[in-house]
């Protein structure tokens, strides 16, 4: 959690000059400093080796936190950056636009129209749609903390400015497809986010509605995301329906960037209504897709395989390689759970080398754990 006191950049643009709220988002970098910020590349000591069976097993937990960005990833990273920007220039909390917008909603408004004119919303949707395993969930993270939770202003251009910005919450899709367990799930991530107890949600879906309003924006929020859109069911008694029709009053009357995240079918369902695909796919729409057995591949194996704690250091050959890549058809998650069990398997055994046996050992501890639900 990133809790951080507003430091103002000058914005790019002219028009969000002057704006705290964009100009107190991390300022625009190159891609190979973008880099730095979404890789994690563990450390790995060569007399780590020479411990005890016992304690190099727990080294190898680190095998979960390598973090290597795809090209993706930094699309990924380009359009939320630029949703969170484009939403925040409708609100700029010295205007008396947004004045009136915090204190009315868009249909009991009063008639005489602030010297700024009245809110127009820029809210914008992203999509990204990909298979169980393939690291959506994992890439929104990296990308996601890239940017401050919130950001506390207490002066603007030596006058007090004493607001709250979240930046960003992230939630997962109720099973139910319900707007009251959403709702539930958005006041809790606020409240997390500001460090307040819990606020009691309101008893009726219409109070709900309001409250959930009235936080996200007296809290600016810069963007919702939503994981496991996939939950979505349209069985239920037009659940899905609803909840799609609530997040869009949020996007047209509140113009809050909305990122959906969610296995296949959601583009299916998505597609069956045209009004509902153009938002949801207004500020990209990403398709993650299993790695192929190419030179992206080549680099993320040299990095998953220097992190060895075996007590003999097996070197990467293009067999061992491609084997992995069998394995784990690419799935990035997979072959690093697949790497993981295989050393777990036979550190502390009379040979601890690599093989593709061993490898396959590794994929069938793996696979099997998933199975049982063991592994998200």
């Amino acid at each position: 959690m990133r809790c951080e006191e507003a430091i103002y950049h000058e914005a790019i643009l002219p028009e969000h000059r002057g704006n705290p709220l964009i100009e107190a988002l991390p300022p625009k970098v190159e891609d190979d400093e973008l880099v730095i910020k979404l890789s994690n590349y563990p450390e790995r000591l060569v007399e780590e080796t020479t411990l005890e069976a016992i304690e190099r097993l727990d080294y190898l937990t680190r095998l979960k936190t390598l973090r290597q960005p795809l090209p993706l990833y930094f699309d990924v990273f380009r359009a939320i950056e630029m949703a969170i920007k484009e939403g925040y220039s409708a609100k700029n909390p010295l205007s008396p636009t947004t004045m009136n917008y915090l204190h009315y909603s868009s249909d009991n408004r009063p008639d005489v129209e602030p010297r700024t004119g009245f809110f127009k919303p820029k809210g914008s949707g992203i999509t990204i749609i990909g298979e169980s395993g393939v690291g959506k969930t994992c890439m929104l993270e990296q990308v996601l903390n890239c940017f401050p939770d919130v950001i506390e202003h207490r002066y603007y251009q030596n006058k007090v400015l004493a607001i709250p910005q979240v930046v960003w919450i992230k939630v997962d899709c109720p099973d139910d497809s319900s707007v009251k367990g959403l709702c539930h799930r958005i006041l809790e991530q606020i409240d997390q986010k500001l460090g307040h107890p819990p606020t009691k949600p309101a008893g009726t879906i219409a109070l709900l509605l309001q409250q959930i309003e009235s936080k996200m924006k007296s809290n600016f929020l810069g963007i919702l995301v939503i994981d496991e859109m996939q939950n979505l069911n349209l069985a239920k008694a037009g659940g899905a329906d609803r909840l799609l029709g609530f997040l869009h009053n949020l996007v047209n009357n509140l113009g809050i960037p909305i990122l959906f995240c969610a296995n296949p079918p959601f583009d299916e369902l998505l597609s069956k209504s045209f009004k509902s695909a153009r938002r949801a796919e207004s500020s990209g729409y990403f398709d993650v897709e299993l790695m192929k057995n190419d030179d992206e591949w080549e680099l993320f194996v040299d990095e998953l395989w220097c992190l060895q704690w075996t007590n003999v250091e097996t070197p990467l050959t293009p067999s061992l390689n491609n084997k992995l890549y069998s394995l784990s058809a690419g799935n990035m998650d997979l072959a690093v759970r697949i790497y993981y069990s295989a050393q777990k398997a036979i550190i502390g055994s009379s040979d601890e080398r690599i093989t593709e046996e061993v490898l396959e050992l590794g994929a069938n501890i793996a696979i099997r754990a998933t199975k049982k639900g063991f592994v998200e």
